[in-house]
């Protein structure tokens, strides 16, 4: 090259060239992180699914009211069904376009000066930087709208453990219930056949009954009962 021949590039090439390399390395690695995240919660969303239909399948099979969980555990299904949709789709992108490095090992490019080659290597950081940009922004949205729709789905399952929470205590507390007023009402015939039986309990003396209950002996059937009095030796007939 002579001296007074104008350089093709200028020496800003040099500062540009490392910020979009390290702008490549943050998008693959950005990539990867959100490649993995996707594995993350498809395998959260199996569990979720298999959760849903043991617990489905249980209620159906159970006694008793089951027509507002099941509708509830429905609902939570769907949207986890849709969450699943949603981050395989995501999974689904796995374009990341990458630097040609057969092209920078070509003959022509070992005959470039070192500002010509970055010049071109810049050029196609730049192309795959707003590719994969692109593609990992549509990643993102499709993972956050799955996870709202995951979360949505869990949301419905609280409530339908809640409401089968409720019904259990409830049957608990009628069964608790039934079982004390049978209790009470035991209690309550043993207390009046003791009081009855202690008002009329007899004692038969000297061929004479004692009538406890009206304080007198009895001379015998058809005769009535004789009242006692009170004296200094005992009790005597009036």
């Amino acid at each position: 090259m002579e001296p007074n021949e104008k350089k093709p590039y200028n020496d800003g090439i040099e500062t540009i060239f490392p910020t979009l390399q390290k702008e490549y390395e943050g998008e693959e690695n950005r990539n990867k992180h959100l490649e993995t995240k996707v594995q993350v919660l498809l395998a959260v969303s199996g569990v979720l699914a298999s959760a849903l239909m043991l617990l489905l399948k249980a209620i159906v099979d159970s006694a008793g009211p089951k027509a507002t969980i099941l509708i509830i555990l429905s609902h939570s299904f769907l949207f986890l069904i849709a969450a699943i949709i949603s981050f395989l789709l995501a999974f689904r992108i796995k374009t990341f376009k990458q630097i040609a490095h057969n092209a920078l090992l070509s003959d022509k490019a070992f005959q470039m000066d070192k500002q010509e080659v970055m010049y071109n290597l810049s050029h196609d950081y730049y192309e795959c930087i707003k590719y994969n940009a692109e593609a990992a922004g549509s990643k993102v949205r499709l993972i956050k709208f799955g996870s709202v729709l995951m979360i949505i789905s869990i949301i419905f399952l609280v409530i339908a453990f809640g409401h089968i929470s409720y019904n259990i205590i409830n049957k608990e507390r009628s069964n608790f219930m039934a079982k004390d007023n049978e209790n009470k009402t035991g209690n309550t015939g043993s207390n009046q056949t003791g009081t009855n039986s202690e008002h009329s309990e007899s004692v038969i003396r000297g061929g004479r009954v004692y009538d406890s209950e009206r304080g007198g002996y009895n001379k015998g059937p058809g005769f009535g009962t004789q009242p006692l009095e009170k004296s200094e030796s005992g009790l005597k007939e009036k």
